[in-house]
C-alpha cells in the first residue's frame, strides 16, 4: 500500500464519523440524556482526528506536478482540505471542552452543545465537499462541466 492508497482509505472517515456523531447527537438532544451527548462529543473528537489524518495524508499522496491535467482541481481540493481540517479541529476542541465541563458538572451546557452542532454541520459539509472534489479528479463522470458531457455523451 502506498501513500495514495492510504489517503483514499482515510479520506472517507471524516464523513462517516461526522454522520455517526450527528445521529448520536440528535438522539442525545431528543432523549435529553447527558451520557449520549458525551458520546456524540467523543465522536466529534474522533471526527477531528480523522479530518487531520485525511488532510496530512493528502500531501504524501500528491505525486503530481504542475503538468497534471487536473492540477487546478487538485490545488482547490488541497485548500478545501485544509479548511476542513481547521474547522474539524475547532469542532474537536469545542467537543473536548464540553467533555471537560461535563466531567465537572455531570451535564453538557446547551450552548456548548449547540456550538458543537453548528461546527459539526459545517465540518460535515466541508468534508463531503472536499471528498467530492477529490473524487472528481479521477472520476470525470461525476463532474458537471462541459468536458464531462463530451466524455460521456447521452
Amino acid at each position: 500500500m502506498n501513500a495514495s492508497h492510504f489517503h483514499l482509505i482515510v479520506n472517507h472517515m471524516p464523513v462517516a464519523f461526522a454522520f455517526v456523531a450527528l445521529f448520536v447527537m440528535f438522539i442525545g438532544f431528543v432523549s435529553k440524556n447527558a451520557a449520549i451527548k458525551k458520546v456524540s462529543l467523543g465522536l466529534m473528537v474522533l471526527t477531528a482526528v480523522a479530518c487531520g489524518t485525511a488532510y496530512f495524508t493528502g500531501g504524501a499522496a500528491d505525486i503530481y506536478d504542475d503538468s497534471f491535467p487536473q492540477h487546478e482541481r487538485l490545488e482547490k481540493h488541497e485548500a478545501l482540505g485544509k479548511t476542513t481540517w481547521i474547522v474539524g479541529l475547532v469542532g474537536g476542541l469545542v467537543a473536548l471542552a464540553g467533555l471537560g465541563i461535563a466531567k465537572r458538572m455531570q451535564e453538557v451546557p446547551t450552548s456548548l452543545m449547540m456550538a458543537a452542532l453548528v461546527l459539526l454541520l459545517v465540518s460535515m459539509y466541508l468534508a463531503v465537499k472536499t471528498a467530492n472534489m477529490g473524487g472528481q479528479m479521477f472520476h470525470p463522470e461525476t463532474r458537471a462541466d462541459p468536458m464531462s458531457k463530451f466524455l460521456n455523451p447521452e
